[in-house]
């Protein structure tokens, strides 16, 4: 798991080198039955795609690691909450705006109740759900310009 640690290190400056190690992890992560480490796996790996401008790609595997983090820590776990995050960013990135919301205000709703809204996760989710409605609006206003 030393190298997991590296790799998500990584995700934001440099999240080519951190696919690369994730890939080398692949057939290891598998073997794991503990499902947390395999979700931190699939969020960082997720992470990374996104961060390379993969998004189609990192749907699904944002999606497996949401359903591992929730099946092996719960619902409103911090690892289930951050590829919780990780998932409806990646919604919005493919331009699902309202499924993102949606995941954006529960996964806000449950960071609230569980971190407290001064935390720097639920800050970065309220953010995230901000320009997330200020980018609907603007869709919503430039679609009227069409009619």
């Amino acid at each position: 798991t030393q190298n997991l640690g590296r790799a998500r290190a990584l995700t934001d400056t440099d999240p080519a080198a951190a696919l690369e190690i994730l890939s080398g992890l692949r057939v290891t992560m598998g073997r794991y039955e503990d499902a947390t480490v395999r979700a931190s796996y699939a969020c960082a790996t997720a992470h990374a795609l996104r961060n390379l401008g993969r998004s189609r790609d990192a749907l699904p595997v944002a999606a497996e690691a949401v359903e591992l983090a929730r099946s092996a820590a719960g619902p409103e776990a911090t690892k289930t909450l951050e590829c919780a995050s990780l998932y409806a960013a990646v919604l919005a990135d493919l331009g699902r705006l309202q499924e993102a919301r949606a995941e954006l205000e529960r996964v806000l709703a449950a960071q609230t109740r569980v971190l407290g809204p001064d935390h720097p996760s639920t800050r970065e989710t309220s953010t995230l759900l901000d320009g997330l409605l200020a980018m609907s609006r603007y869709r919503k206003k430039e679609e009227r310009k069409k009619e």
